[in-house]
């Protein structure tokens, strides 16, 4: 599919379903994907940590004037995906930090695409305790 569409020339344009909202226990690692379904060159990827939820949350955020932290590329990378590309972001050891909305911005010569999901904590459920 990305071969075939990538004479186009076209922004990159990402899977709807991806990235996956994740849940984490801490001291464990995550991970999220996006993957690019066309584009009309090599895509460049970047992963954001916003540290407040943006306004227009979830379908009008504005990367460019955004609350977030860019994260550094050791933190994820390309992979190759049948006939397309994608990003694998990897939070080793989770913190409480590291909890919270992230998103997948995608970019080429012709324009970008996003697409966000939050690292949920994983809340264990407790035992009502018994009653005297």
């Amino acid at each position: 599919m990305f071969l075939s569409l990538a004479k186009a020339r076209t922004k990159p344009i990402l899977r709807v379903d991806l990235p996956k909202n994740t849940t984490a226990v801490i001291g464990q690692n995550a991970s999220m994907r996006c993957i690019v379904v066309a584009s009309g060159t090599l895509p460049d990827f970047r992963w954001l940590k916003w540290k407040t939820i943006p306004k227009g949350y979830p379908d009008n955020i504005v990367i460019e004037n955004g609350s977030y932290v860019r994260l550094d590329s050791i933190y994820y990378l390309t992979i190759d995906v049948g006939l397309s590309y994608g990003s694998e972001l990897v939070i080793v050891n989770v913190t409480e930090d590291d909890f919270g909305l992230y998103t997948c911005h995608v970019g080429n010569h012709i324009g970008v695409d996003h697409r966000s999901a939050f690292l949920l904590k994983k809340v264990w459920p407790t035992v009502p305790g018994k009653i005297l």
